[in-house]
């Protein structure tokens, strides 16, 4: 695997190198930026993230407050539209489909002519601010887009005409991708993560409780135990923080995706408290589950923006990522940081007993 990413971060730093002696994008001063010709929009975002497209939700909210007649279109990796399904500031997905690509690559030129058919006036690349994307670059550049717009980051400059300087260290990720149309679009004010819930997954989310015996008054805690490499907190932790809770006498809900298989089972083994296991479902789904929890726990996962962008209380575990930039500090958060394993269950529970005493 190791041998493979490198050869893949080799092979994309010579198709950059060489798409820079090849491509040359006029740089445009942001004062010539016709705003009120922006009628159809492009926001290029294909990692396979559930985090980084909740995230990007404060983008769309501001793009369609200060253009309300535009048209707004997200580029989303295959099977990650229905994040953003229920998000009333997207009006199309164009979906990616990124496996497809790598296997027969010339449906990638395919995928590129469509996407120049749709003749959009602005494209905007919102990859990490301190981080080149060459898919992301390549697919805002093959826009067509008159005015293709990105942080100021190596080769940036050669895939985009307005070019805009790095965010400032530490920003958080979700100011970051709202602050790169500021310069073009000045005075917005700033928005907050969002997530809409559908009514079919409010359906879902009654039946699938009333048959985990949780009434609608009862009150429950939601927790996800997943997380990659050094951003998991051990599953010894978790049984015994379930365990913590489960004694005060509330509810605790488990949500386990197809990674988190030996999670769950192992946790059944840990745990002496019973606990409902909430697996296989969609993500619109998941939310609709926490969006009727007291609270939720995990460490920096996609679930734990889920959960912020939905407003609930949420204690969020930091053990490797910058908590500064994913983590979020309102009113019902709190951050519990630390390195690797140096965090125990007394301290989380003590974070949840806080917040719960608000």
């Amino acid at each position: 695997m190791k041998i493979f990413k490198g050869l893949e971060r080799y092979s994309k730093k010579i198709i950059r190198n060489l798409l820079k002696k090849a491509l040359k994008s006029e740089r445009l001063p942001v004062d010539e930026v016709d705003t009120g010709s922006l009628s159809k929009i492009l926001v290029v975002r294909q990692d396979s993230r559930l985090g980084n497209l909740i995230l990007m939700t404060p983008l769309l909210s501001a793009l369609k407050a200060v253009l309300p007649d535009a048209e707004v279109d997200v580029l989303v990796a295959e099977g990650f539209e229905d994040i953003l399904a229920e998000n009333p500031n997207v009006n199309r997905f164009v979906i990616f489909k990124k496996q497809k690509a790598r296997l027969i690559p010339w449906s990638y030129f395919g995928f590129i002519r469509k996407l120049k058919n749709a003749r959009y006036d602005l494209a905007i690349d919102v990859s990490d601010g301190c981080h080149f994307s060459l898919n992301n670059v390549l697919l805002t550049f093959f826009s067509g887009a008159r005015y293709r717009l990105g942080y100021d980051r190596e080769n940036a400059g050669t895939f985009m005409n307005i070019i805009i300087p790095p965010p400032p260290e530490n920003t958080p990720m979700a100011e970051a991708m709202q602050r790169i149309i500021e310069p073009i679009l000045p005075g917005i004010r700033k928005y907050q993560t969002a997530f809409y819930v559908g009514d079919h997954d409010r359906s879902f989310a009654g039946e699938w409780l009333q048959n985990h015996s949780i009434a609608e008054t009862d009150s429950f805690v939601v927790m996800h135990p997943g997380g990659k490499g050094k951003k998991r907190w051990s599953i010894e932790n978790f049984a015994d923080l379930i365990d913590r809770i489960a004694a005060t006498g509330e509810k605790v809900v488990v949500i386990g995706g197809k990674s988190e298989q030996k999670t769950l089972f192992s946790l059944r083994t840990l745990a002496h408290a019973e606990f409902d296991i909430l697996e296989r479902v969609s993500v619109g789904q998941m939310a609709a589950i926490i969006e009727r929890a007291r609270l939720f726990v995990s460490g920096d996962t996609g679930p734990m923006h889920v959960a912020e962008a939905l407003g609930k209380p949420v204690v969020a575990i930091f053990l490797a990522s910058n908590a500064q930039v994913y983590g979020h500090h309102g009113k019902k958060t709190r951050v519990v940081t630390g390195n690797e394993g140096s965090i125990t269950a007394e301290e989380v529970f003590s974070a949840v007993q806080n917040l719960s005493g608000q």
